[in-house]
């Protein structure tokens, strides 16, 4: 009953239309910022609150900052809550003016998400220290069964220390904490599914199916998906979406956009300036340079002797690390300058290998978003610095990080196999995932035009070529 009436109120949401979408953001918003509120204070007034939040912010074990999960886990976090890499924000910003002022506007929206992040941890861990001191735990003890992290830390624990409230007083807290997950997960989901019908309206195939049409098909679609979730198997379930889906998939989205926007965007026009050898030259030692320091210094440390010692000391992991690296970056700009084609200067010729690209992409971007307002903020070249050479090589680096922990995780890099790791229902969950995801990608490149947008998009064209001639 609560999966249909879940997806009917989305449904419905959803086929209003923008007038009732906008409408009911001010509820599924902001509603959960007024209860969160109220959690917090109530949870502050409790006896033990101050033992949790000195847990959150008053203990500092900075020897976790070498944990390379725990930065997995962290970019996935925010990649989640900010709605990166799924195209919701991509969907909704169609919907705005052509010169809307997206770089205040993102600036704006990451740090609030951050900062109710930052905030909703009180309320979290004020109950948890109640917990704690009610059931005669400590918090590691808690921690070490598990239940202070992920899905046991929402479904298990923090419901727990509601309970221990009782009376009237826990009966609203517990109501209130409903209400803050419904109105959240209705948000995002229907989020999701205006950015999954936006996108699919883009396809030509599709395009004969109205927007209602499409909305039902895919709510009716999401509800069957999520009766599993109902059963036994639901908690296995959650974990490999959070494993394979919440991390590294949108790990790995992030990158796919970084790639086509940083080293693919207007490609053909630089091989047209420096010629195709070079770009080439460059591109593959640059990106190749990432991948590799990215399984060096995740894979050297594995490997210990008898003693459980690792056999390479830190120092030893760093340097081949960093030596590899620069060995490709000279090797690539190197190449580059020899086989740039025609009469540019060697270091001329370097930084369009380099920057052409995301530079242009800045280009046309600063150039529709000012046009009609001049004073929007704009993207300068450092922007186009960091898409290529700071953003690339970290989010290669994070996804090497994830990949490389899970392998290790069931003993297939070091030590012994973990058979019970490998015969887990997610495992092969996540892997037909992945398989999916590479067969739409490779179906896209064979048959491109059951991806092209039905509209007519020549005028959309010629005005993005004239924008980069005014430049």
């Amino acid at each position: 009953a609560g999966n249909i009436f879940q997806w009917f109120s989305i449904w419905a949401i959803l086929i209003g239309g923008q007038k009732i979408i906008s409408k009911a953001v001010f509820f599924t918003v902001l509603g959960p910022v007024v209860l969160l509120f109220v959690l917090v204070i109530q949870g502050a007034l409790l006896e033990g609150a101050d033992v949790g939040i000195k847990a959150y912010i008053g203990q500092w074990d900075l020897s976790l900052l070498s944990d390379g999960q725990m930065w997995v886990d962290a970019f996935g976090q925010i990649f989640f809550s900010l709605g990166t890499g799924f195209g919701v924000m991509t969907a909704y910003a169609s919907l705005n003016p052509r010169n809307s002022n997206i770089i205040k506007d993102a600036l704006i929206v990451s740090v609030c998400n951050c900062i109710f992040s930052f905030f909703a941890g009180f309320a979290v861990f004020s109950i948890v220290g109640f917990f704690a001191t009610e059931s005669g735990f400590t918090l590691d003890e808690l921690n070490e069964e598990g239940i202070l992290a992920g899905g046991s830390l929402a479904f298990i624990t923090y419901p727990a220390g509601l309970s221990m409230l009782g009376g009237l007083a826990g009966n609203v807290m517990s109501a209130i904490f409903f209400l803050v997950f419904y109105f959240l997960g209705i948000d995002s989901a229907f989020s999701l599914i205006e950015a999954v019908v936006l996108n699919f309206r883009e396809v030509s195939y599709f395009a004969q199916y109205s927007r209602a049409q499409l909305t039902t098909a895919f709510c009716v679609i999401c509800f069957v998906i999520g009766l599993p979730y109902l059963s036994d198997w639901g908690s296995v379930g959650v974990d490999m979406v959070d494993a394979y889906l919440a991390s590294l998939g949108l790990l790995f989205v992030g990158w796919l956009e970084i790639i086509v926007s940083a080293w693919v965007y207007k490609k053909g026009d630089t091989w047209e300036k420096v010629g195709k050898n070079a770009c080439i030259c460059f591109d593959a030692c640059f990106l190749l340079s990432y991948v590799l320091f990215g399984i060096v210094s995740n894979t050297l440390p594995l490997a210990v002797d008898d003693a459980g010692e690792q056999v390479h000391s830190k120092g030893f992991v760093i340097g081949i690390s960093i030596g590899l690296t620069l060995a490709f970056w000279v090797a690539g700009c190197v190449g580059a300058v020899v086989l740039a084609e025609g009469d540019m200067p060697a270091t001329e010729a370097l930084y369009t290998v380099a920057l052409d690209g995301p530079l242009r992409l800045c280009s046309v971007i600063n150039k529709t978003i000012t046009n009609g307002a001049p004073d929007n903020w704009t993207f300068g070249k450092i922007y186009a610095f960091n898409l290529k050479f700071v953003v690339t090589p970290l989010l290669t680096f994070l996804l090497l990080l994830g990949v490389i922990g899970y392998a290790n995780a069931g003993g297939a890099l070091m030590g012994e196999p973990n058979p019970a790791y490998w015969e887990r229902t997610i495992q092969g969950i996540g892997m037909a995932t992945v398989i999916v995801l590479v067969i739409l990608v490779v179906v896209g490149m064979i048959w491109p035009e059951l991806y092209k947008d039905p509209k007519n998009r020549e005028g959309k064209k010629e005005s993005d070529k004239d924008l980069e001639q005014e430049d």
